[in-house]
């Protein structure tokens, strides 16, 4: 939910620098995104359904950002052998290596996108 969403940015917030932070720290929330945050502060899973708009790295960032650390590891890494392991890592790094050729250096992004004409 859309609202779930956003009430994350504010109720996990540090700020004490005005009453609405304070407020808004010590606001009732949904049942479903205090269970939302017990499931990824307990072993970084992040559940996704139906509902939600925003996909899994929108939700981890703002975890993340707010200070919200998984205590341990997902439990299906139990499931895997140490090769198995090595294998999905090596994949994922492959994976986001992938178009780094195609992205345009500094220099030829501010002539594409910022040139005067």
């Amino acid at each position: 939910l859309i609202r779930d969403f956003i009430i994350l940015h504010y109720y996990l917030n540090e700020r004490d620098d005005s009453q609405f932070w304070r407020d808004t720290r010590n606001m009732d929330v949904p049942e479903r995104l205090t269970n939302k945050i017990a499931l990824f502060r307990s072993n970084g899973t992040l559940v996704q359904d139906h509902l939600d708009i925003f996909l899994e790295p929108s939700w981890l960032q703002v975890m993340l950002g707010q200070g919200v650390m998984p205590q341990d590891y997902h439990p299906i890494a139990n499931q895997l052998s140490d090769e198995q392991l090595q294998e999905k890592l090596v994949k994922t790094m492959q994976l986001k290596k992938e178009p780094l050729p195609k992205i345009p250096g500094h220099d030829q992004f501010l002539e594409m996108f910022c040139k005067q004409d």
